[in-house]
């Protein structure tokens, strides 16, 4: 059995030092079942195969996290990484609910990451909603208070 909690923090370790000290979170296999990941920091992280149903997801930061591929989505779309839960919307390293992305204009996405992010965010928009329609994660079933 896993001490998530030292997994995390020796995970968070090596974000900081840039892999120098701690240890990158490989959690394959894991099982997260009904996990409390709520703000946690999972970028670089490898879900895969992960036990994540009742796992709290809230705020996690999934930035080049490998999800699980169920209630983890995450792929490469030209320059920006990818990562999606039933809920929420990660590109890069800005993380939102899934439906206020669709709804952010031109001007919002500007604000974040200038032409260049508006050029890619007009291309892979439709793309995103379509994968997203046709593959969307599966809710984790956790049930906390909002």
């Amino acid at each position: 059995m896993i001490d998530l909690m030292d997994v995390l923090e020796r995970h968070s370790l090596w974000l900081e030092s840039a892999g120098k000290e701690g240890e990158r979170a490989d959690l394959r296999e894991a099982n997260l079942r009904g996990a409390d990941l709520s703000g946690a920091n999972l970028r670089w992280a490898n879900l895969r195969w992960a036990n994540l149903r009742g796992a709290n997801l809230r705020g996690a930061t999934l930035w080049d996290a490998a999800g699980d591929n169920r209630h983890i989505k995450s792929l490469q779309c030209g320059t920006y990484a990818v990562a999606y839960t039933a809920e929420a919307l990660q590109i890069g390293c800005k993380q939102f609910p899934i439906e206020d992305w669709w709804g952010f204009d031109d001007k919002k996405i500007l604000r974040m990451d200038g032409k260049g992010g508006l050029m890619w965010w007009k291309n892979w928009k439709p793309i995103l909603q379509k994968i997203i329609e046709v593959s969307p994660a599966e809710p984790t079933g956790w049930r906390g208070e909002d």
